[in-house]
């Protein structure tokens, strides 16, 4: 049903595959390069862009290189294109902020959560979209209506569970606690 599509590389400068001597800013801009190429390549087949804001499953929360997320929000911004924050791992506040894209103020046009919303207590996800993508399916010629699901859509027990959760997170301030930068959090120098 999906059919195959263009992957570029993950900026990560362990194992960099361009000049990483400048604290990596000319890496990332090269990365960055990348999507531009393959959105060139699709010939206005491309649609969406969806990263990981920083890597998670396959790397182990590595920060992306200075620049890298701005270009790539200019990038399919030029070029049209959805910009979609896979936030399944550092989403919900697990990096102080709500949502990692929040350290580079990128704001994504979609945001996919899920983990921290439930705090993995229940299968529960979340889809964010902004006004610009709720606008256009409720103005689209379709029925106007979002429709998707899985087999727990919309489940009690889950929707409550992650209201509980959400409740918790914010009733101790967790956000806040979890950002490093600030004094007297944890991790901080």
């Amino acid at each position: 049903m999906v059919r195959e599509f263009a992957h570029i590389g993950i900026p990560y400068c362990y194992r960099c595959d361009f000049d990483c001597s400048d604290g990596c800013r000319n890496c990332g801009q090269r990365y960055a390069a990348e999507l531009e190429q393959a959105v060139e390549a699709a010939d206005g087949a491309a649609a969406a862009f969806i990263f990981e804001p920083m890597s998670g499953a396959t790397l182990g929360a590595v920060m992306p290189p200075p620049g890298y997320l701005q270009s790539i929000a200019e990038i399919c911004r030029r070029h049209g294109l959805l910009l979609i924050a896979d936030e399944v791992m550092t989403g919900m506040g697990r990096t102080g902020r709500n949502f990692a894209v929040e350290h580079w103020q990128v704001a994504p046009d979609i945001i996919v959560a899920a983990k921290g919303v439930s705090s993995g207590y229940v299968p529960l996800g979340a889809v964010i979209a902004s006004k610009k993508v709720v606008d256009a399916i409720a103005d689209g010629p379709g029925s106007g209506a979002f429709v998707h699901g899985f087999t727990y859509n919309a489940h009690p027990i889950s929707v409550a569970v992650g209201r509980a959760v959400l409740r918790r997170v914010r009733a101790l301030d967790l956000v806040r606690a979890a950002d490093s930068s600030l004094p007297g959090t944890v991790g901080s120098a």
